[in-house]
């Protein structure tokens, strides 16, 4: 018997070949939409979840008195901090700089990372030779990853093989570990031991200056207490012994957050150097958006299904009533259609699982991350995708199967049974709600896509407070290449296709890493203002195309103008600053032009000795976003010291080929050790967004594909309800209606069902995008045009989808429709 309903069940699919072919590609791209989703979901909800105690495991930051969070703390602090609290039960700290690596004659720039020896208890990583905490305690060692004891020496059998750094160090190879997680925040591929960090950053005197903050600091902290009680307890602390009288604040950030927060100061570089993976931090109310994306589409397809399958048993009518007619029992036809439902089920869960193979790819490589076939294909992802498609099937098999059993046989042949049937598919009411539910998700997800294009539209082309067109940064990361700054300035300003050359620490795109704090002379020194600070040299604003707005820019021919830095003799200093606008409100005035003058104190103990800098602003430079603009803009200052990180160059633009030539001729010729590494100011930039970008231009694909799915089902479904109304048309057109009234006609019946789910969607779609927006610091306004167009758009929709349906019954003879019976 079984046998026998499979084989009807497979005839009767083949013969409503348009109804399964619907049907089919609506619920397995559902299927498809979720599983992809939600295994990215999945990926990043378990970011960092593979190291031990992860949950223990927290970050220490410090906020400043504005409320600004940086992802460092004070470098020496910590560990006070771990061994006069006893709740704290271990701490790791975690350093990275770029530096030369030499295998031989094989030159490249590797960022080297410094950890203490606890590091790899607080990291999980799997061993693939050596011992890395063994290893990593001893001074002359360094750890390393399998790709990058590939990427050096070619092999992962390196132990004892000897790499050098900055030409004057040596370390070997003391153990190999597995690659960084694709779902873990760090990226480092080199590890030495912390105690190496005076010498390899040249820097004796790090562990004595207790405001200094570039290093990232680990704590796991007793199981008894809570991260807001240890908190609490590293505050007083801090008060009463580090920082008496600081308006400062630490603060603890779980480790499992640390991915999903993108407004922190001093972030870690979300990029491996050796693998190339990028790591980009997303909002928490990113996943959820896409989470609700799977879900929706997911939703629309099972409705879809529903819809469709329900609608058969009423055009089925007869094929039931001669079934019954010869004897079916009522068991025998809920068999017949819950196997034909549950057939069309399995075709798309197996068609899903094709489009999935095809697809993610191109989807995961939009998003950024690292999902592999084996990661997705696992025994459970396909019982619960099978499990999902069978119960959908099962859900939408349940009506016909129930009518079929119920409809008496002579109701069933005279074709009655959408009178007699009631239920999901005889009650219009209920059909209509599904299409409205349908519908009011798709007009929703039309309106966020539009919001989310306009936001992202508003990032791109927001006023920067800089230029990066045809700029050249040039990385100078030792001594030898930012000794020689100056007369390879020179050089390049003889060369009629450079405009403007200039140096900094820091450049629009990188972590603002260097902070301060500014007193008004005269001021109350418990209430300083927190700012970032930036070296920079002769025309650091023209280069970078930044205006000065009130004053002048710091120049080199003004005596008073350059910085010396304080030095074991020097405690006292004077120097001139330029600030950006935001740290002139944020020290109270309004007016950018009052502030020029104004004085200003830094002054703080180191090694027993006060330290004092008196400030005079001396201009004022138009705010400049060097973050993201999710990210409030942060108090500047700037000041004219010769601490170059990059050298920047501006070019005319007419010849950019031979003006980089030129550029890589005077490196070699001056830094000849050394190879250049340059890059465009514009590409850092887009790559900065690069990834938002891509996530939310997928939604918007996605989310037009759940339109598509809804339009699919609209089709089908005007289908059915114009050829259910073939006799009563070609009445009206016998009393001298015209097609395109009568086409218009049915099709009206479906748009009024949009013009209704309009109602339903706009509110909520306004709810969700104002909680997205929020996440913004710098943001769109939504736009009523957007919900119109949103509404207009699937009210078209539903009229094309349900228009040709209609037209083809009206334009039909009258005669064929009036004498079927």
């Amino acid at each position: 018997m079984f046998s026998h309903h499979l084989l009807t069940s497979w005839r009767s699919i083949r013969n409503r070949k348009l109804n399964t072919i619907i049907s089919v590609a609506g619920l397995a791209t559902g299927l498809t939409v979720a599983l992809l989703i939600l295994s990215f979901v999945r990926h990043e909800a378990q970011f960092d979840a593979m190291h031990p105690d992860n949950e223990r495991v927290y970050r220490l930051n410090w906020i400043s008195g504005e409320g600004t969070r940086f992802a460092t703390f004070f470098n020496p602090v910590s560990e006070t901090l771990a061994t006069a609290l006893p709740e704290v039960e271990a701490l790791a700290r975690l350093g990275m700089n770029q530096h030369l690596v030499s295998i031989g004659a094989d030159e490249q720039f590797r960022t080297i990372s410094l950890v203490d020896q606890t590091f790899f208890d607080f990291f999980a990583y799997d061993p693939v030779a050596g011992d890395a905490t063994t290893a990593i305690a001893d001074l002359g060692s360094v750890v390393i990853t399998e790709s990058a004891a590939r990427e050096l020496f070619g092999s992962t059998d390196v132990l004892g093989e000897v790499l050098t750094v900055d030409d004057q160090f040596d370390f070997q190879v003391g153990a190999v570990v597995s690659d960084n997680p694709d779902n873990s925040h760090l990226v480092s591929n080199i590890y030495a031991n912390i105690e190496n960090l005076t010498g390899l950053w040249d820097f004796p005197q790090f562990w004595e200056n207790t405001g200094s903050d570039v290093l990232y600091h680990y704590v796991r902290l007793d199981e008894a207490v809570t991260a807001d009680q240890v908190e609490a307890n590293m505050q007083a602390f801090l008060d009463e012994n580090i920082f008496p009288g600081s308006n400062s604040r630490v603060g603890l950030q779980a480790l499992r957050d640390i991915h999903f927060n993108t407004e922190l100061q001093n972030a870690m570089s979300v990029r491996d150097d050796i693998t190339g993976v990028v790591k980009s931090p997303r909002q928490s109310t990113d996943i959820l958006i896409f989470s609700a994306v799977a879900l929706l589409t997911l939703a629309i397809a099972a409705f879809n299904f529903t819809n469709l399958q329900a609608v058969q048993v009423l055009k089925r009518a007869r094929e039931i009533g001669v079934k019954r007619t010869l004897g079916s029992g009522q068991a025998e036809l809920m068999a017949q259609f819950w196997i034909e439902t549950a057939m069309i089920a399995l075709l798309a869960f197996i068609f899903s699982v094709v489009l999935c193979e095809l697809s993610m790819p191109l989807f995961y490589a939009v998003l950024g991350v690292t999902i592999t076939p084996a990661t997705i294909f696992t025994l459970g992802n396909l019982s619960f995708l099978f499990v999902l498609a069978m119960s959908v099937g099962v859900v939408a098999g349940f009506y016909p199967a129930w009518v079929a059993a119920r409809v008496p046989a002579v109701v069933a042949l005279q074709g009655d049974v959408y009178k007699r049937a009631g239920g999901a598919a005889g009650n219009s009411r209920v059909r209509s709600g599904l299409i409205v539910t349908q519908f009011g998700i798709s007009i929703g997800l039309m309106i966020a896509s539009g919001i989310i294009y306009t936001q992202i539209n508003y990032a791109m082309s927001k006023s920067l407070g800089f230029d990066p067109a045809n700029v050249v940064v040039i990385e100078t990361p030792n001594n030898e290449a930012r000794a020689a700054y100056e007369v390879m300035r020179e050089e390049l300003l003889a060369n009629p296709a450079v405009l403007s050359v200039s140096g900094g620490s820091v450049i629009p795109t990188r972590d603002l890493s260097d902070g301060s704090v500014m007193v008004p002379e005269g001021g109350d020194p418990d209430n300083p203002v927190a700012v970032r600070t930036i070296a920079v040299s002769d025309d650091y604003f023209e280069t970078l195309g930044m205006e000065i707005v009130a004053g002048r820019a710091l120049d080199q021919d003004y005596p008073s103008d350059p910085g010396t830095g304080f030095t074991f003799d020097i405690t006292q200093i004077e120097e001139n600053l330029v600030l950006n606008e935001t740290a002139v409100r944020r020290l109270g005035f309004d007016n950018p032009q009052d502030i020029i003058g104004q004085r200003f104190y830094n002054e703080g103990p180191f090694r027993g000795v006060i330290y004092r800098s008196d400030m005079t602003v001396v201009g004022v430079v138009r705010d400049a976003h060097y973050q993201s603009v999710r990210s409030d803009i942060a108090s500047i200052s700037y000041s004219l010291v010769p601490r170059r990180n990059v050298m920047i160059v501006k070019l005319a633009g007419d010849d950019v080929s031979s003006a980089l030539q030129t550029i890589d001729s005077i490196w070699a010729q001056h830094v000849p050790e050394y190879p250049i590494q340059r890059s465009f100011l514009a590409d850092s930039y887009s790559a900065f967004y690069a990834g938002e970008n891509n996530t939310f231009m997928l939604f918007i694909v996605l989310s037009a594909i759940a339109i598509v799915i809804a339009c699919l089902g609209l089709y089908s479904l005007a289908a059915f309800i114009t050829e259910r109304r073939s006799k009563e048309i070609s009445i009206r057109k016998v009393l001298g209606a015209t097609v395109q009234g009568l086409a218009g006609l049915l099709a009206w019946d479906f748009s009024r069902l949009v013009l209704l789910a309009n109602l339903l969607a706009w509110p909520l779609a306004w709810w969700a995008m104002q909680q997205w927006l929020a996440n913004f610091a710098y943001r769109t306004e939504i736009s009523l045009t957007i919900f119109i167009i949103a509404g207009l758009s699937a009210f078209v929709i539903a009229m094309l989808s349900t228009f040709q349906r209609a037209y083809s019954v009206a334009v039909a003879n009258p005669v064929h429709a009036l004498r079927s019976e």
